[in-house]
């Protein structure tokens, strides 16, 4: 039982011990990036999102393009952003 116990304490460290492959960041990012913003076209959080996602288009050199998902005073445009992949491509801005 100790035997079986070090061996696979062994393991884990080996296996931890294993280069991870990750994408280069400096690649980042290669598509459009979408800021969903959970407010009311053309309200206040909707103008600075507009204008964070203008800034962040010229310092990436990429396009940020806006989606308004509204209800639930947030929560559902929120609860998209969280539900969607976790590469980066899909950001929103909250009060």
């Amino acid at each position: 039982m100790k035997l079986r116990t070090i061996t696979l304490s062994l393991l884990a460290l080996l296996s931890a011990a294993l280069p991870v492959r990750a994408e280069d960041p400096a690649a980042y990012p290669t598509h459009k990036i979408k800021m969903l913003l959970p407010y009311a076209a053309g309200g206040g959080g909707d103008v600075i999102g507009r204008l964070l996602a203008d800034k962040m288009g010229k310092t990436l050199g990429q396009s940020v393009y806006i989606e308004n998902h509204t209800g639930a005073a947030g929560t559902l445009g929120t609860q998209m952003v969280a539900t969607s992949p976790n590469d980066g491509y899909t950001i929103t801005v909250g009060a």
